[in-house]
């Protein structure tokens, strides 16, 4: 029977327990409540806007999001592309179901996942670094950057669900990192659950987007260091194997029914052989004065011309410059040594944990030298399991200590593994050198790490600058303060700086607003002419039909059909129009390829919203 006084004592604290830990759903963090709702506020806006514009990218997904809905399918990737999950178009289907088939509807459906996103990023960063910078963090991924709120938006690569299953993965980790040990049966089976959930988790962004895998992996690492012992047991691994297997069956089985072909295709986009050390040079450059900076706000960066199309024309024209680069040197200058004092943030970041981390590990190996010897002295042999991670505590108290610096592992190893992905990849350079700053994204999940360093040391010369005398260790203290106080007001600046270019440039009536104003000119014209099936370059097809509908019949040219229904329509069509963007590469060969053959046929060509239209008059 229980003592009275523990009795009382258990009767006492549990019910502030219960109130702690669930302190954010019960009673609101006021300050973070207010810049989630102005965060949510800023998006609805500009998506009532239409900002972003809607592009083929994103109509694909409304496109199949329609067929789910009204034609029965179920497409397990997105049409044409068999390693990107049809996740967001269910999500789609949906608010379509809700809301009619339309561009606001399809953007709802996204910030679905945006706000939950934005709520695991304070998490984290209140985990990571305290409350402040939780909400730090929040406030600056609520209104910017440009960047950010430009990609967030659309439904487009599945980023949405990279950001917030990362961010799910970070924070189910660090809450079984800061746990005590599973001891009674109900412990168990609540921490086979949240194994069931990471690996469901999990499941689901391999079958989304393979950005996902970074954060996989650095979560796993950390519980496998963390907590060898809970991970390796049978309940566990079950648990995470049968949730994983769950959340990525539609991926599994279709791979294993069509004999890996989400595999082939990712290998095609990498087959060009060996990255020569010019080229490689070339990506880190790219990383560091464009892919980088652009993510973190910088107020401008340079690019090649013809570097923006589809919706990245929308990113606001004070925040890129399309210039040779010989043209923009100082600028992309500039933005390097940006990008460097980022890197140099998470370096310094990490150097504490490398310290405690070999501290500790040099006190567990002292610890275990000593029980050997003490056994071996008593002459009693014992059979132990595999040993806890050395920086795992006993107390509760120093548990949560590790978690937070487990945690901040997490976030490092995902940024870093990020960044050398990126720079890795060819997609960084080239045609495509600012659209595949997309890839940078899930560094938003590992936000907390910079302003969180910046924030400590800020506040660890805080107390100093107020003591008097001309100490020098408190005039070194009040510089590093300085300059970390001055970064981080400039890193949060840039971050607002972005949100407000991005709601100037979607209050410009003249390109902006629903439903698409260049879109419906284009739409109305071919209504006039009598046009309802043509051909057409990606750019100027799938969004038309999308918007139309699909009351306009259309298939890419040449040859790049996404959906073979379209191909096999427009087949049978006798006298199909064509359709090409004004001044593209695609369209200059075109007019002289064959455009020329459909003259002879009587064919004539208007333009109207930037697109050329080749059509045979109805009198013809």
């Amino acid at each position: 029977m229980r003592d009275p006084d523990t009795i009382q004592s258990v009767a006492t604290t549990q019910p502030h327990s219960v109130s702690w830990r669930w302190l954010w759903l019960r009673r609101p963090d006021t300050p973070a409540l207010a810049l989630l709702l102005g965060g949510l506020g800023l998006r609805l806006w500009l998506l009532l806007r239409g900002w972003p514009s809607l592009d083929s990218d994103e109509a694909v997904i409304g496109l199949m999001g329609r067929h789910i809905l009204y034609n029965g399918e179920r497409p397990i990737f997105y049409y044409g592309q068999h390693y990107m999950g049809a996740l967001d178009a269910y999500l789609a289907a949906l608010f379509f179901w809700l809301l009619g088939p339309n561009q606001m509807a399809l953007r709802l459906a996204m910030l679905v996942l945006v706000a939950p996103f934005l709520v695991c990023v304070y998490l984290l960063g209140r985990a990571a670094y305290g409350r402040m910078v939780g909400l730090l963090t929040l406030g600056a991924l609520a209104f910017g950057p440009a960047f950010g709120l430009m990609r967030e938006a659309p439904a487009i690569g599945g980023y949405q669900d990279t950001l917030l299953f990362g961010a799910l993965l970070a924070l189910i980790a660090y809450h079984r990192l800061r746990a005590p040990a599973a001891i009674t049966p109900r412990a168990r089976w609540a921490s086979a659950a949240q194994y069931a959930a990471f690996g469901l988790i999990a499941g689901l962004g391999v079958w989304s987007d393979e950005l996902i895998l970074i954060s996989i992996f650095a979560s796993l690492l950390a519980l496998a260091l963390g907590r060898t012992r809970e991970l390796l047991s049978w309940s566990a691994l079950a648990a995470v194997t049968i949730g994983f297997l769950i959340g990525a069956a539609p991926f599994l089985f279709f791979n294993l029914s069509h004999h890996g072909q989400t595999f082939v295709e990712l290998s095609w986009q990498e087959s060009s052989g060996h990255l020569s050390l010019g080229q490689l040079m070339s990506q880190i450059g790219a990383t560091l004065s464009i892919g980088i900076p652009a993510t973190f706000g910088s107020p401008q960066v340079c690019v090649a011309p013809r570097a923006l199309y589809a919706g990245y024309t929308s990113y606001p024209t004070s925040a890129v410059r399309q210039v040779a680069l010989s043209a923009c040197q100082g600028m992309n200058l500039a933005n390097m040594l940006f990008a460097l004092a980022i890197l140099a943030v998470y370096g310094a970041a990490i150097w504490p944990l490398l310290r405690v981390g070999w501290r500790a590990t040099r006190m567990r190996l002292s610890a275990l030298n000593r029980d050997q010897i003490a056994i071996h002295d008593a002459g009693v042999t014992t059979e132990s399991g595999p040993p806890e991670s050395p920086v795992l505590p006993t107390r509760a108290a120093d548990s949560e200590q590790a978690a937070r610096l487990w945690l901040r592992c997490m976030l490092i190893l995902v940024a870093l593994g990020t960044v050398a992905q990126y720079a890795l990849s060819r997609r960084t350079i080239g045609p495509d050198e600012f659209v595949a700053v997309r890839y940078l994204l899930p560094l938003y999940i590992t936000l907390p790490v910079v302003i969180g360093a910046l924030w400590e040391a800020f506040a660890a010369g805080w107390p100093r600058r107020r003591s008097l005398g001309a100490d020098p260790a408190w005039m070194r203290a009040g510089l590093r303060a300085g300059l970390a106080g001055g970064a981080l007001a400039l890193l949060l600046a840039f971050f607002l700086a972005g949100g407000v270019q991005a709601a100037v440039t979607a209050s410009d009536s003249s390109r902006f607003a629903l439903p698409a104003m260049p879109d419906q000119q284009v739409m109305a014209k071919l209504r006039d002419l009598g046009i309802t099936a043509y051909y057409g370059d990606y750019w100027t097809c799938y969004n038309l039909v999308f918007e139309s509908g699909e009351r306009l019949h259309c298939s890419s040219y040449p040859k790049y059909e996404r959906y073979a229904a379209y191909a096999i329509y427009l087949s049978h069509v006798q006298h199909p129009a064509y359709l090409m963007l004004v001044g593209s590469v695609g369209g200059r060969i075109f007019e002289q390829t064959t455009a020329p053959r459909l003259y002879r046929a009587g064919y004539v060509r208007t333009d109207v919203g930037g697109i050329a239209i080749y059509y045979l008059p109805t009198h013809a």
